[in-house]
């Protein structure tokens, strides 16, 4: 009686600890829950982001990603078209949770809740003690990682409830009804179909082997049909654009081949970092970084699961204890030898959480007041940590400003970084006035040096030096003060025009006045100029009016004229060009004879004009050929660097630097400020030696 009542107060912490981390997991992320779905950004955002524009810097997630496909399946896009590699089930969810819920969010926080409930009810068929289930499932409601995922656009909270799901849904078809095993069967069907089934085959075998050896032939059909049914059924869409089977075969060895062909290096002990450090090695150079969703319990669960596992075996236990332990065991040893990333453990840590609880439980019969004295302490230590995780650092949202300032992605500043409670203008006009600055003065980068920071509770104000890096008239400096608040557990950017530019206000104009410097000429020892500064020609593209069905043929043709990667020059005129303005891609190194100006307005969206260029009046040396940009090559005195050949070695000689002044005019037309002004210069001219 005793023991009873020992284990209803047990079962009674846990519970109570249980529901106090996913009401403080909701209550953290109220914002996003309480947030809207904007499909015209998203289409903007992931049209110019690295999934089509592989040099794009504007980059998407995999959860931005997931999140718009999910939009565009469920207003009916053939889900074989964009990002067909990643099965449809889990982008239908977020799709139907945007649609019912105003974002996609609450898809995943469904499931990761019905993910707990399932991972109890495991626990306790498995073990026959609900207090094995509860504290199995009070370790994963208190997981940082868990957490992180829980109100989030990703896939993998979705992978875990149909594993679970189809785990549960056996254990039932088991002890209860056989029937269970054809839903068990689709639960691993749409398991299947959420990501790669690396490991499905694992499962359906532990399954069928079950089935096997309990001489249990009906619910093996079952299953077999169950998984059939839940692996066609996401893709009703699919054969309802009139796909046919064998068109569905090909696509199903397409992603097979997609994922084969992968060269993505595998870091074999990215588990041992991953569990023992909290640290994850990245995937392209396994350089370690810090997992912020790291806890000591991962390696205790590690530890303690093998000691639980390695029992099992040597007592003889149920069939299925000995299936959770393959699977455990299946699943780690094939993440050593694909690329993985530290959500993926998701697929195991239930179960060692599991096994965990199966040890640590069984101290409750010799020491229950001891051990629920301690699970009060446990509790509210994971409550504390837990809640210190999901406090926000506000250096986050400092990096994402600056990173989307330097770069000019100011539609992702007003919908991303700032607060839009403010009286601003739409994310349209805001992003026109900002950009607009930006292409008037010639900025190109700007980078934020942090001098300091004052907070008080819920606000922050950051110091510091802005550098602004123009084409032409080199840098200059401001200092900024960058005011942040945080509302509904978010920090959000204060917007100021200041930090757009000292002294700007809408309405204003920069004016950039230019006076180009020569870079020295370099003549050989008979007289004959090798390369000089002269008047060529500059190619400049309306993103607007060019051929898209002859895209391929024209960045081949341009790519061939000027030396630069087809993939860098499509790059600069889509990744974020300004409203209504034609994109200058390069300028000649060479004087190009009318038949060459000919065949580039032969493409439509093109142009020529005359621009201050260097020109190589011999065969063009590609070797001794530099800008410092990245994406085009604008020819400027002031930023060209020699590196090779006599460029490289006369450099400090030949370098010279355009000259001019940028001024900021207000409404009124008055000058406002004179921002820079500076001198043009000529570099040396070299004869070189004999």
């Amino acid at each position: 009686m005793i023991l009873l009542k020992s284990e209803k107060i047990a079962s009674f912490v846990l519970s109570l600890f249980i529901l106090l981390q996913l009401g403080q997991i909701i209550f953290s992320q109220r914002s996003l829950l309480f947030s809207k779905y904007d499909g015209l950004y998203w289409k903007d955002r992931v049209e110019h982001s690295q999934w089509v524009l592989p040099l794009s810097q504007r980059t998407v997630g995999d959860d931005g990603l997931f999140a718009y496909v999910g939009y565009t399946l469920v207003h009916g896009a053939d889900p074989s078209q964009f990002n067909p590699e990643t099965g449809p089930l889990g982008k239908y969810l977020l799709g139907f949770s945007i649609l019912l819920f105003g974002n996609p969010y609450y898809a995943t926080l469904f499931l990761g809740i019905g993910s707990i409930i399932l991972l109890f009810l495991i626990g306790k068929t498995v073990s026959g003690k609900s207090m094995v289930g509860l504290f199995a499932t009070f370790l994963l409601a208190s997981d940082p990682l868990f957490a992180s995922q829980l109100v989030s656009s990703s896939l993998d909270i979705m992978q875990v409830f149909f594993l679970l799901l189809s785990i549960w849904t056996f254990l039932k078809s088991l002890s209860a009804s056989q029937y269970f095993s054809l839903l068990s069967g689709i639960s691993l069907g749409l398991f299947s179909t959420i990501k790669f089934p690396i490991l499905s085959p694992i499962l359906f075998f532990l399954f069928a082997f079950a089935y096997y050896k309990k001489h249990k032939l009906f619910p093996f059909l079952l299953l077999c049909l169950g998984c059939i049914t839940g692996f066609l059924f996401p893709y009703g869409r699919y054969f309802a654009l009139g796909y046919s089977i064998k068109d569905f075969l090909k696509l199903q060895k397409y992603i097979i081949a997609f994922y084969a062909k992968s060269h993505l290096p595998v870091h074999h002990k990215a588990l041992f970092d991953i569990f023992f450090l909290g640290k994850f090695p990245d995937i392209s150079n396994g350089v370690l970084t810090v997992i912020q969703e790291w806890w000591i319990i991962w390696p205790i669960s590690i530890i303690v699961s093998i000691f639980g596992m390695i029992n099992i075996w040597i007592t003889h236990h149920s069939l299925v204890k000995k299936m959770l332990t393959l699977y455990v065991i299946a699943a780690i040893f094939l993440f050593l030898f694909i690329p993985v990333y530290t959500r993926y453990i998701l697929l195991v840590l239930p179960f060692l959480y599991f096994f965990t609880a199966q040890y640590i439980t069984k101290g409750i019969e010799k020491w229950r007041v001891m051990v629920i004295s301690s699970l009060y302490i446990v509790g509210i230590g994971f409550f504390v940590y837990l809640h210190s995780f999901l406090t926000p650092s506000v250096q986050p949202v400092l990096s994402y400003f600056l990173y989307n300032m330097s770069h000019g992605y100011f539609q992702d500043v007003y919908m991303e970084d700032i607060d839009n409670n403010q009286h601003l203008p739409n994310r349209s006009v805001f992003r026109l006035i900002a950009q607009k600055a930006y292409e008037e003065g010639q900025i190109q980068s700007v980078s934020f040096h942090q001098t300091g920071e004052t907070q008080a509770h819920d606000s922050l104000i950051v110091s510091g030096v802005m550098t602004y890096a123009t084409r032409n008239l080199g840098s200059f400096q401001e200092k900024k003060t960058i005011r942040f608040q945080k509302t509904d557990n978010v920090w959000k950017v204060i917007w100021d025009w200041n930090d757009l530019l000292n002294s700007f206000q809408p309405g204003d104009i920069l004016i950039a006045r230019v006076t180009f410097g020569k870079r020295g000429s370099v003549t050989d020892k008979t007289g004959n100029i090798l390369v000089q500064d002269i008047d060529g020609y500059e190619v400049l593209i309306d993103p607007q009016k060019y051929s898209r069905q002859k895209e391929i043929h024209m960045l081949l043709y341009l790519s061939n004229l000027s030396g630069i990667e087809k993939e860098h020059i499509q790059n600069a005129y889509l990744e974020n060009p300004y409203p209504g303005q034609v994109i200058p891609l390069f300028t000649s190194f060479y004087l190009w004879n009318e038949a060459t100006k000919s065949a580039i307005l032969s493409f439509q969206g093109l142009s020529v004009i005359p621009y201050p260029s260097r020109v190589y009046t011999q065969s063009i040396p590609v070797d001794v050929m530099n800008t410092n940009e990245c994406c085009t090559a604008i020819y400027s005195s002031t930023t060209y660097q020699g590196v090779n050949g006599f460029e490289k070695q006369y450099q400090s000689r030949l370098h010279g630097s355009d000259g001019g002044s940028l001024i900021l005019i207000d409404k009124k037309g008055n000058t406002a400020r004179t921002i820079l002004k500076k001198q043009a210069h000529d570099g040396e001219n070299i004869t070189l030696p004999l």
